[in-house]
């Protein structure tokens, strides 16, 4: 029927090439092969395409600390260098895309009343790495140690955080952290009083699947920071304006499921938003 559900299967590879004819530099881009399948996982159709932009970073899960105020080519060169040589320093379960970026994630598993920080590895390609359970319970501690507010895009197995709310209008929000301090995102944001936790499951109850999300970027959780500001004021003064820069896979094991309902209580403000300055990713399932 119509209302039949749908899977994408997809597999992507990196490649460097031109955006845009005429420009005189290589953009970190993803080759895409997306395979739409029927609820009896037959094949429908096959779609091939090029993503480019920061969003490429974080479906290729690439940790990254990006100059503001560079070239459009500059911040493609630092792109395609941290992508072939990745500079993630890990300490203790604290993950920053380079050692002096003022960014970073942590992953926090939640038993019961107990909250403890779940301690990160580096694999042999220089990727976060931190292992984590079926039925275990998490939540994310996003760190920002610069003189500014940010406003981080949080995705869990490449699906938003967002992407449950029950109104439409609230999908495309972001969670803001202060200036040298810390927000802890406990679970999926259903409403401004209602959350359901980030548990592990299998991937046929994920959410990914759920929402028709690629398997491929499942086993990851991955956070995208940018400078917020509510006026001109305060406005970072490195913030470029506008214009200035433009620009086969199998199901896996494991993937992040709806878990239990909690009680939290969001505020909704309005913000100005800047350029990508750092992605960092954490990967759960190898």
């Amino acid at each position: 029927s119509d209302d039949a559900p749908l899977q994408l299967m997809g597999k992507f590879k990196l490649v460097e090439k031109r955006q845009f004819a005429g420009e005189a530099f290589d953009s970190l881009a993803l080759e895409i092969e997306a395979t739409i399948l029927d609820d009896n996982d037959d094949e429908l159709v096959v779609l091939e395409f090029d993503v480019f932009g920061s969003v490429t970073l974080q479906l290729a899960g690439i940790d990254v600390n990006l100059p503001p105020q560079a070239s459009d080519a500059e911040r493609e060169r630092v792109k395609i260098e941290q992508a072939k040589r990745p500079a993630t320093k890990v300490d203790a379960a604290e993950v920053r895309p380079a050692a002096t970026s003022p960014f970073g994630m942590e992953v926090l598993v939640v038993n019961g009343n107990q909250v403890t920080s779940r301690p990160a590895t580096l694999d042999t390609r220089g990727r976060a790495f931190v292992e984590l359970h079926k039925g275990e319970e998490y939540a994310v501690l996003l760190k920002n140690d610069a003189d500014f507010e940010v406003a981080v895009d949080l995705a869990i197995d490449g699906v938003s955080a967002f992407a449950l709310a029950e109104e439409a209008g609230l999908r495309r929000n972001l969670f803001l952290v202060p200036a040298h301090g810390s927000y802890v995102v406990p679970g999926w944001f259903r409403s401004l009083t209602k959350t359901n936790a980030f548990v592990i499951g299998g991937y046929a109850q994920s959410v990914n699947k759920q929402v028709g999300g690629s398997c491929a970027s499942v086993g990851k959780i991955s956070a995208r920071f940018r400078a917020s500001w509510s006026d001109d004021a305060s406005r970072p003064d490195d913030e470029p304006r506008a214009g200035a820069n433009a620009k086969d896979t199998q199901p896996p094991g494991k993937a992040t499921v709806l878990g239990r309902e909690l009680q939290k209580n969001y505020q909704q403000v309005q913000r100005e938003f800047g350029v990508v300055r750092a992605v960092v990713n954490i990967r759960y399932d190898k």
